[in-house]
């Protein structure tokens, strides 16, 4: 956005509105919901974390396997179906 807009004013200052934004519902979120009290040692992750999401959302599209507590699950005709323990992948 600020790229797009040559770097004026007002596109710096709603990427900082928007970043205070993200933050504080980030904490709201560890602290209040979570009871996450290392929440503010690690917030400066949080915008890391935004810029990657995307990529592993994208990543996820090329496979059909998932992996859930422990558990292997394969996609089949639109359903989720468990791997058995021992069978390799």
């Amino acid at each position: 956005m600020v790229l797009a807009a040559r770097g004026a004013p007002w596109a710096w200052a709603l990427c900082a509105i928007t970043l205070a934004a993200r933050v504080s519902v980030g904490l709201a979120t560890s602290l209040a919901v979570l009871h996450d009290r290392q929440a503010l040692k690690n917030i400066f992750l949080l915008p890391v974390r935004d810029l990657i999401a995307p990529l592993v959302w994208v990543a996820s599209l090329a496979g059909h396997q998932i992996h859930w507590r422990g558990d292997v699950f394969t996609l089949k005709n639109g359903r989720l179906a468990r791997v058995p323990r021992g069978t390799p992948p």
